[in-house]
């Protein structure tokens, strides 16, 4: 099981952005997206949309950042 990090400000590495105040990173190489809730980074890091009312599954990370501009571009 891959272990969950929580944001604390400590030593960084440059895909986190400090400006970020979610508390849990995926830890996904290349992936800088963070959560409040370490159950919403769990269904992340599975490939299942964590928005609510989604939970699409996708066989790769990829797909699933691809899906999460649908919701990005419903909030503009």
């Amino acid at each position: 099981m891959k272990q969950l990090k929580k944001a604390t400000g400590e030593e960084r590495t440059p895909r986190d952005d400090p400006m970020r105040v979610e508390g849990y990173t995926c830890s996904i190489e290349g992936c800088s997206m963070s959560f409040d809730m370490k159950n919403d980074l769990s269904l992340h890091e599975r490939h299942i949309c964590p928005v609510d009312g989604c939970g699409k599954k996708f066989f790769t990370h990829k797909h699933l950042l691809q899906h999460h501009e649908v919701h990005t571009e419903q909030t503009k």
